[in-house]
């Protein structure tokens, strides 16, 4: 679909907000992304872009309608079915949208050791928010992403996704944040060899400077310890 046939339909998703997400034998919910963050995907996803994410939902609607070759890695199966039947209902083709009913933190790393992850033009991470999940889906897709592509990562108010976020911004010289849009931010990988690519100390992450908080953090940590130390000594 071109890209004034795509705007009406995200019109139209947007207005009629169906709701995708859920297990087969629960009442659906929705749980989409921003209205912002798929507008913005449509201005900027390349022509004919081969794209993957993590999470399924209107995004899912979104690249089926834009790229020319899409993977969604999810493990609920009844989400892909409502996506697939809305996309039916209005026109959108599926036959080149690969879905992968799967946990994303099991499947790629067999998928990048089993060659089947193509060259991507973007990835969204918007899958499970648990600890360290985001940072495995940023792992195992960062080195199959093009110099100059998009990795968007979601929902970075989380914790767990919001340290992915911080990472990419300590490494200025090898991701470039584009744009924050809604919950998310966009980075753009500016060369290769973004992963395994150096010792730990000599990461931005690991030699940045502590935080106030973290510092606090440390330190009732150590008052802690000596309480400790010192009530276990009163007591012998």
């Amino acid at each position: 679909m071109t890209r004034a046939e795509v705007a009406p339909l995200l019109d139209r998703l947007l207005t009629e907000r169906p709701s995708l997400h859920g297990h087969a034998l629960a009442t659906p919910v929705n749980w989409q992304l921003g209205d912002d963050l798929l507008r913005w995907l449509l201005r900027n996803l390349p022509d004919d872009a081969t794209t993957l994410e993590t999470g399924c939902g209107y995004s899912t609607i979104a690249f089926a309608a834009m790229s020319r070759s899409h993977t969604v890695v999810s493990p609920i199966e009844a989400e892909h079915e409502r996506v697939k039947e809305w996309c039916a209902a209005h026109g959108v083709a599926t036959d080149h949208v690969r879905f992968i009913a799967a946990g994303s933190q099991r499947w790629l790393p067999a998928a990048v050791e089993g060659g089947l992850i193509e060259p991507l033009d973007l990835v969204l991470i918007d899958g499970d928010h648990a600890y360290p999940i985001p940072g495995i889906d940023w792992y195992f897709t960062a080195g199959a992403l093009r110099v100059g592509a998009l990795m968007v990562v979601d929902d970075v108010s989380i914790r767990a996704c919001g340290d992915l976020r911080r990472f990419l911004e300590g490494e200025a010289s090898r991701w470039e944040a584009v744009a924050t849009i809604n919950d998310a931010t966009a980075f753009r990988k500016l060369t290769d060899g973004v992963v395994d690519y150096t010792p730990w100390n000599q990461q931005p992450w690991n030699r940045r400077r502590p935080s106030v908080a973290e510092r606090v953090m440390v330190m009732r940590s150590k008052v802690r310890l000596r309480t400790r130390l010192r009530n276990a000594l009163t007591i012998r």
